[in-house]
């Protein structure tokens, strides 16, 4: 019998079996492995599945900004316990046509003195970020400092390798139901085996509901990415590319996009990335959905849309070859994660990311192993009223 089971060995769940495993080395953490053909995978699929996140300080909430400095104060620690290198300081550039938003950004940077710049006008963006084009009316904030990207899969592995020295068990499963006794928890996989713990973190990402017979109130929202293949001419040209985040004006489809510089990818070519927020992004409801999403590799127009912003931020772009991927985001009814008490003592639960956790993780996960391990919020600084899990209407 373990003292604590995480459900999940994502971003969050494998940060949070990290500081479990500094309480007890009696803990565990079940979650699958990534498969191997997403076309044919009949079970879980998680977003971490890919090698480029933006990880920054800056933004408009400061609730957010905070769990994003914490998280970075702790990279270089993590790389080093861990062996695995996963953090690159390139910088982060943000775009924006709303004043008042650049002057909340700013607001934020320097509460949490965060190291910026502000191009307020196109002669100043244009000479500070010459790679780039954006239209005249645009404002720009370059975040330099702790400001680039993270290799989401490479952040798991240290996570784990990190728990597992410190005794944790990785079991490499697929939870299908939990249970409350009186003697605790007890959790079983899809591969028939039966685990039992005192306690059980649920951080289960998209499919956290799966698992509840009260389910929280979870808005799934499929998305697809675009890789830009870059020939070694565009690698050598583009290597000073910071992230990028643009909000858009007028765009028909994207209210957003995000982009991450030319990064190595499993098939050893190098991709440059970019994703957005739609306007009327469709929703999964069920785990068939979800599957369904995955196995067929997300949407076609959405790419089209995301290279039309991408051609038009970077007009020099000289791509290979495009490929896409497809993945979902989880977003919660507040807007921040839920990090909760589901049963008193016995199942908590963290999930919702909102699309912008990756870079926070490690911070989501060590306060979601607080709660579960004292069993009561400790953090002074980041209220619980914030996390609050809400059930479904």
């Amino acid at each position: 019998m373990f003292d604590t089971i995480v459900i999940g060995k994502g971003l969050i769940g494998s940060a949070a079996i990290r500081y479990l495993s500094e309480h007890s080395p009696n803990v565990a953490a079940i979650g699958p492995d990534e498969p191997d053909d997403w076309t044919t995978h009949q079970g879980v699929f998680a977003s971490h599945y890919d090698q480029g996140r933006i990880t920054r300080i800056l933004d408009v909430d400061p609730v957010w900004a905070l769990l994003a400095k914490r998280s970075i104060a702790q990279y270089r620690t993590i790389e080093a316990n861990s062996g695995i290198n996963f953090y690159t300081q390139s910088g982060g550039l943000q775009i924006n046509y709303n004043l008042e938003r650049v002057d909340q950004i700013e607001c934020v940077g320097h509460q949490l003195e965060a190291e910026f710049q502000i191009f307020r006008d196109s002669a100043a963006l244009k000479a500070g970020c010459p790679l780039f084009s954006f239209p005249e009316y645009m404002t720009g904030v370059f975040e330099d400092g702790g400001a680039g990207y993270i290799n989401p899969r490479a952040l798991v592995a240290a996570q784990l390798t990190i728990a597992q020295q410190q005794g944790a068990s990785i079991i490499r499963e697929t939870v299908v139901s939990i249970a409350s006794h009186k003697s605790g928890v007890s959790v079983t996989t899809a591969e028939g085996y039966i685990y039992r713990a005192e306690k059980v973190l649920l951080a289960a990402g998209a499919y956290t509901n799966t698992l509840l017979d009260t389910p929280l109130a979870l808005t799934l929202k499929p998305r697809t990415i675009l890789l830009a293949e870059l020939p070694e001419p565009e690698v050598s040209r583009l290597a000073t590319l910071p992230t990028l985040m643009v909000k858009l004006k007028d765009n028909p489809h994207l209210a957003s996009v995000y982009m991450v510089p030319g990064v190595k990818y499993p098939d050893g070519k190098i991709y440059l990335k970019i994703g957005g927020d739609l306007h009327k992004a469709p929703e999964a409801h069920s785990f068939e959905e979800l599957q369904n999403w995955f196995n067929l590799g997300g949407s076609h127009a959405e790419v089209e849309a995301l290279k039309s912003v991408l051609l038009d931020c970077i007009p020099t772009l000289a791509a290979a070859a495009f490929h896409q991927k497809p993945c979902v985001i989880t977003l919660t009814a507040h807007t921040y994660p839920y990090i909760d008490t589901l049963e008193d003592g016995r199942i908590y639960v963290v999930a919702g990311g909102c699309g912008t956790s990756a870079k926070s993780s490690n911070e989501i996960g060590r306060l979601a192993a607080n709660l579960t391990h004292h069993n009561a919020w400790l953090d002074q600084a980041l209220h619980a009223e914030n996390f609050q899990a809400i059930k479904q209407s």
